[in-house]
């Protein structure tokens, strides 16, 4: 895994969305089926790196568990209480 200046901070924001997220109707965690989606979508991704988006920085197995979270390219959405986040237009 590669630590950049921007992996700390990105990390710490998306914990503040999740955690602002408890707040709303709106699910927290992804569902495991939707996870292990998103992590499959992640590895045939050429920014994905040793479990780690090279765009975003986030360590991909932490950042798809999290409802709250979006891929920076559109493979997936933020997971809402009417989406699942999947579908891409």
């Amino acid at each position: 895994m590669i630590f950049t200046r921007h992996t700390i901070p990105n990390a710490l924001k998306a914990a503040a969305r999740a955690v602002k997220t408890l707040f709303s109707k709106d699910p927290v965690l992804a569902t495991p089926g939707i996870q292990m989606i998103r992590e499959m979508r992640c590895q045939g991704c050429n920014h994905e790196l040793d479990g780690q988006c090279t765009l975003c920085t986030c360590v991909v197995s932490l950042k798809t568990m999290l409802a709250t979270e979006s891929c920076p390219i559109g493979r997936w959405k933020k997971q809402t209480r009417f989406s699942n986040g999947l579908k891409v237009s």
